[in-house]
This record gives C-alpha cells, sequence and structure tokens, in this order.
C-alpha cells in the first residue's frame, strides 16, 4: 500500500478569534422605497437600492397632512443581538427614534424597546451610527424614525443590521487577515481552448487530469466539455464529454456534480424552474460489454417562483444545493436563497432546508461548491458587501442543522472585481482554483494560485491565536478493483462505513472498463470500505483516519475472490481487544456480511482459520489463533447456522504470508480467513 502526503494549503483564510462575531443585515423593508442593502462603503454608495420613506420619495415636499417622523421597519430573522448598526447615506441627521421588536417566550408576541431616542440634526455626507443596548434574544425587526420634514429631502438608509456584540462595528467587506492568492496568479483559460468557448460550472477531477464545464455549442445546445489539464495546469485539449443528456430527451446538459474518479456524473437538463437531474454513468453488462446509464433522480420538496435554477452537489453525492424564491407564508424568503436536500435510503433528494442568514440575504445566492469535508462552503452572492455586482464568499458550516455558518469571507479583490463571478471549484492538492467570470453577454474561465508564504515572511515573534476557515483534511483512497483469481478489471459498488456506528458515509462505483475508483473521506473517523460485485465475496477494508492531520491519498487495490470451492477470503474487518479472543462490537457489520453469504447459500461448507505472527511463544499463539477462529465460528452458530456447516482450527504463526520481521508484516500475518470446502 503505496501513501503519499499532501500540503493541505486550501483557503488559509484567517479571522479574528475562535469566537467568530455576527453581523445579520434586514431581508425586508415595509415603509420604504429600496430593499435597505448594506452599501455604505464611500465608493460602493447605491442609492437605487437605499430605503427611503414613502414620504419623501423623490424629495418632494412634504405635504402638511404627512405625519413626521415617518417609521421605516426593518425586519430580521429571530437573532440575538446587543447593536443596532444604522447605515444613513444621503441626507443624513433624520433619525429620531430607534426600537426593537423581539419574540417573547411564546416565540409569538413581540414586544418593543426603544434603544434611540433624540433630535433630528443635518449631517453632511453619510453616517454609521451604532446603537447598543442589552444582550437580547430573537430581535424580529428594527422600526427606525425619520423626522424628513426636520431634515428635507431624500432622507437615505442604505442597511440597518445587527450585531451580537458591543463594539462599534462600520460596515466592509469582510476580507481574509492573510493573503490568500498570488496577486499575479490569475490566468486567463479560454485562451487555452482558443477562445471560443463560454464555460460554466467547471469541475476538477480528483485526480486533476481534467477539468469539465459546460458551453452552448453551435447550434446552441448547452453542452458538457472535458478539457485534459497539462502538466502546467493549462488545457491542451477539449473533447465533447460522454456524460450528455442525449440531445433527442434534452437540449441542454449542465453539470452538476462528478465523482471523485469520474466515474459517475449527475447532470441537469437545464429545465426553468425544476431541478431535472440525471445520474449517468458507464455499466459492465453480465456478458462483460459497457453501456451508458441514465437514470433520472427523484427530487421532491422543490418549489421555486423563480424560473432560474443553479445546483451542486457534495462530492459524496450525500446533499443537494440549490437556490428557490419562495413565495409568500410561512417560508417567505427575499431573492434566490440557499437550500440544501438531503438523499434518502432509496437515493432520492428532499426535505429542503433553508441555509439560513449567515449565507442568504435579500440579494441572490448561487451555490457552488462544497469541499470533501462536507463543511467548508463556497457560493456567489450579490447580497454580502463585495466588490461588485456579485462576488465569491466562503464560509464553514458550524452545526448538523445546515443554518449556522461562521462570518462569509469575501475572497478577495484577485477574485472578485466589478463584474459578476460565480461558480468556483479548487483541485484536490489546493494549489489552484478555477472561476467564471461574466462579462457582458460572455463568460470566461480563470485559474488563480493559492498563495504561497515567502521564506522572509516568517517572523520571530508571538503569533496570535487565530480561527482558520479551510476544509478539512481528507483522506483520497484510490486504486483499481481486480479478479483475485484471474487479475481482470472488475466494476464494483464500493460502500464506505463509520465502522464505530455502522452508519454509511458514501457509495462509490468502479469504472465498467478500467476498474478504477476513487473514494475522498473527511479525516477524524474509522472506516470501513466494501468492495460488492455479483459472484463474489464483498472484500472489506479499513483505515483509521483519527490522526490525520493533513490531506493524505493512500493507493489500494482491491481484489475481489469469486465464491467457489476452494477459494480463500480473508476477513479485513473483524477486531478483537489485545492479546484475547473478544470480538469488539466494530466486527458486527463484517461477520454479518459473511453470515449472509451462508443464508444465501444453504449447502455452503466453510473451514475458518486463525493466524498470528510470531510474537509470543508457539503455544500461546497456536491458542490464541484457535480461540479466534471459534469465536467467529461460534457467532455464526449463534445466528443459526448449522454445526456440520462449520470448523474452526488454529494454525498460530506456521503459515505467515509475510515476512514477521517488519510491523507492515506481522500485521499481514495475524488474521481470521475462511476457505469454502462444499
Amino acid at each position: 500500500m503505496k501513501k503519499l502526503l499532501i500540503p493541505f494549503l486550501l483557503f488559509f483564510l484567517l479571522v479574528g478569534s475562535a469566537n467568530a462575531q455576527k453581523v445579520r443585515w434586514s431581508y425586508k423593508v415595509l415603509g420604504a422605497v429600496g430593499v435597505g442593502k448594506p452599501v455604505t462603503l464611500e465608493e460602493g454608495f447605491n442609492k437605487n437600492c437605499a430605503a427611503v420613506p414613502q414620504e419623501s420619495v423623490e424629495g418632494k415636499e412634504p405635504k402638511k397632512k404627512d405625519k413626521s417622523p415617518a417609521m421605516i421597519k426593518f425586519h430580521f430573522m429571530p437573532f440575538e443581538a446587543q447593536q443596532v448598526v444604522v447605515c444613513e447615506n444621503y441626507n443624513a441627521g433624520a433619525i429620531v427614534k430607534i426600537d426593537i421588536e423581539a419574540l417573547s417566550g411564546d416565540m409569538r408576541t413581540p414586544y418593543i424597546k426603544t434603544v434611540y431616542q433624540g433630535e433630528a440634526s443635518p449631517i453632511k455626507g453619510y453616517r454609521v451610527s451604532n446603537y447598543n443596548f442589552p444582550l437580547t434574544k430573537n430581535v424580529v425587526a428594527v422600526n427606525v424614525y425619520l423626522d424628513y420634514k426636520k431634515i428635507p429631502g431624500v432622507n437615505q438608509i442604505a442597511a440597518v443590521g445587527l450585531t451580537d456584540f458591543v463594539e462599534n462595528y462600520t460596515p466592509h467587506i469582510n476580507l481574509s487577515r492573510d493573503n490568500t492568492f498570488e496577486e499575479e496568479g490569475v490566468v486567463y483559460m479560454n485562451e487555452d481552448v482558443g477562445g471560443s468557448y463560454d464555460p460554466s460550472t467547471p469541475i476538477i477531477s480528483v485526480d486533476r487530469k481534467y477539468i469539465y464545464f459546460s458551453h452552448q455549442d453551435n447550434e446552441n445546445n448547452n453542452q458538457v466539455y472535458r478539457g485534459t489539464l497539462g502538466a502546467d495546469g493549462k488545457i491542451a485539449k477539449v473533447e465533447h464529454s460522454p456524460f450528455n443528456i442525449p440531445l433527442k430527451k434534452s437540449s441542454s446538459s449542465v453539470l452538476s456534480s462528478i465523482s471523485q474518479d469520474n466515474n459517475v456524473a449527475f447532470v441537469n437538463d437545464m429545465t426553468m424552474g425544476q431541478p431535472i437531474v440525471y445520474k449517468t454513468y458507464i455499466k459492465r453488462t453480465k456478458k462483460g460489454k459497457t453501456e451508458w446509464i441514465r437514470e433520472k433522480l427523484e427530487i421532491y420538496d422543490f418549489f421555486s417562483e423563480s424560473p432560474y435554477l443553479f445546483d451542486c452537489m457534495s462530492y459524496d453525492s450525500k446533499y443537494y444545493f440549490v437556490n428557490m424564491q419562495q413565495p409568500e407564508g410561512e417560508k417567505i424568503h427575499y431573492g434566490n436563497d440557499l437550500y440544501v436536500g438531503f438523499r434518502d435510503e432509496k437515493g432520492a433528494y428532499g426535505k429542503f432546508v433553508h441555509m439560513g442568514y449567515d449565507i442568504n440575504t435579500v440579494g441572490d445566492e448561487i451555490p457552488c461548491f462544497l469541499a470533501a469535508d462536507n463543511k467548508t462552503f463556497v457560493f456567489a452572492s450579490s447580497g454580502h458587501m463585495g466588490y461588485g455586482e456579485k462576488d465569491l464568499y466562503i464560509t464553514k458550516r458550524l452545526d448538523d442543522t445546515w443554518k449556522n455558518w461562521s462570518q462569509p469571507i469575501n475572497l478577495g479583490k484577485v477574485i472578485n472585481t466589478e463584474a459578476p463571478e460565480s461558480y468556483f471549484t479548487i483541485d484536490s492538492k489546493g494549489e489552484f482554483a478555477y472561476f467564471v467570470r461574466e462579462k457582458g453577454e460572455k463568460s470566461d474561465l480563470y485559474r488563480v494560485e493559492f498563495y504561497k508564504p515567502r521564506k522572509q515572511e516568517v517572523k520571530e515573534e508571538v503569533v496570535v491565536q487565530k480561527e482558520e476557515i479551510k476544509p478539512d483534511p481528507i483522506i483520497i483512497i484510490h486504486g483499481k478493483v481486480l479478479d483475485k483469481k484471474t487479475g481482470e478489471t472488475l466494476q464494483a459498488e464500493i460502500i464506505y462505513t463509520d465502522i464505530l456506528t455502522g452508519e454509511v458515509m458514501g457509495r462509490a462505483t468502479s469504472n465498467g472498463e478500467t476498474g478504477e475508483y476513487t473514494v475522498a473521506l473527511p479525516a477524524g473517523k474509522f472506516y470501513g470500505y466494501t468492495a460488492k460485485a455479483d459472484g463474489y465475496f464483498a472484500v472489506s477494508e479499513n483505515i483509521d483516519a483519527r490522526e490525520i492531520t493533513e490531506t493524505t491519498v493512500i493507493e489500494k487495490d482491491l481484489y475481489l475472490v469469486p465464491i467457489e470451492v476452494g477459494q480463500t477470503f480473508r476477513l479485513n474487518n473483524i477486531f478483537f481487544d489485545t492479546a484475547k479472543a473478544t470480538l469488539r462490537p466494530e466486527s458486527n457489520e463484517e461477520l454479518n456480511k459473511l453470515l449472509k453469504i451462508m443464508n444465501d447459500n444453504p449447502n455452503m461448507v466453510i473451514a475458518i482459520a486463525g493466524h498470528t505472527d510470531w510474537v509470543g511463544t508457539d503455544e500461546y499463539n497456536m491458542k490464541l489463533s484457535d480461540d479466534r477462529a471459534n469465536a467467529v465460528m461460534n457467532y455464526l452458530l449463534t445466528n443459526g447456522v448449522a454445526t456440520a456447516r462449520i470448523t474452526a482450527k488454529g494454525y498460530g504463526e506456521t503459515v505467515p504470508l509475510a515476512d514477521n520481521n517488519t510491523p507492515e508484516g506481522r500485521q499481514t500475518n495475524r488474521r481470521v480467513e475462511f476457505t469454502i470446502v462444499k
């Protein structure tokens, strides 16, 4: 088994402290014209988005019957806060009172607190005002009163926000404290393919050999293409991808996701307002031939008033991300917000969850990329503060609700510009990121290199502890599935589980032609993975990733043994207490696979053999191996297998498979296996 260690460079984006502070902006404004988007930077005024009291629209002189002050209500999802931030970007100084509304214990009845009361006074230019109050749970609205008669003209409020901290806050673009990308590292990728492509949805294969993207062909059919990446990271060749939906079924194919091993793709047919996605892969028939299979996914619990759909999927295909614009009612959200759907046991996706207001804003959000740790998420947004119409941001999931996220960080001006940026992916080594930038009716593909610290930047001084937002380390397992008897490649389903809990963590399929597979797993767990194919015993392996601290690649071929008389099968995922024959609970999954084979083949007779390394006396090893073989036999007998169908015997250290002088060799020799004798 070959192991490679890769320096984990993905997103060294640093924020201030381990206790992340949060800012929330209003998602809905009543009693005004405008949406209250936070655009108060001096170079970023946007008067068309500012909230203006109905009575002072277009700066007309107020009528005598008009009541002043006028109130603008800024709505929030329930948030624990202790500061109101008000940004006036034009004709400031009209604010005379600010109230907050919070929900009482029954979470239905609001109560009101006044946090500021004063006199109107003209202010030149723009103003950011901060109003502190005791920490209050479930704040749902801020009411701002403006005396527009004392300050005549258009009284614009660019934004109202809440913070969960008391330090005065001035809106700013939330950037990494350290460099993230090389300033001169942006490469225009369209040039590599003659500039004739208008790409979207780029995805880099885990082996970094290919880049997949969508593009309109000469007949205006949106199709998926595959580019071969050269050693310099540039595109050397572009070809039509076989993952496309046949044109007779759909004229459009857009890639939602591709498996880590390039064997399975999820392709969207771009139906307006609906997610119609096909699982596309090559299958080997029983006669050894291959054919392309396209299975339409069942997606339920989806409804959006917007005709425009953007989606992406996690590496393990357990999570499906889409944007939705929900209608009025209990689920009211504004703009195209992000939702996550979950794959059920039947392979359908549904039970969509709104991803919360750390990510979603009054603007539009587009899902881009979820790292293999299933925590680190990149999205595009027009509602967070940024450099242009739509910027790219990174955030990290804080819990399993999928609603709570770290404060999104803008990916910086190396990537984000005045033009809209969207679609983002990174390679498995974390050396390059790829993104799309729109220019009018055209979009271009770019590659950017992650920043590499220079030696002269290392300083001999105390380093302040910072929280790093970066994907957690992953472990990548790559190899082939082979027939142990003939050496031929096989197509097999590979299922990986948490050995300690039995939870299925993901599935993969080896390539129908080459037998290759790749599995990417988050660090921090003890995994078992099993390859299954008809007519073969399901071989299992395990990998302990609980102490992994950097991304690791393991090369491991899986050998499946045909179920026939004379074949011997190793039980890799059974575990005993140290120096004992007591089976540990994590062995049950492997033992139950053997039990199923015995039940599926009622005439099968097997011989179970136990083996040890050479550590210890001959007598001790012989007894230990015999006790362990009998422990496996007793499990089968207890679960209903007839005594006449099983024998068990220990061989101690007498039948080694490897050199006992090395730790790896001794581990190989410690085993329990069974042989089919009838």
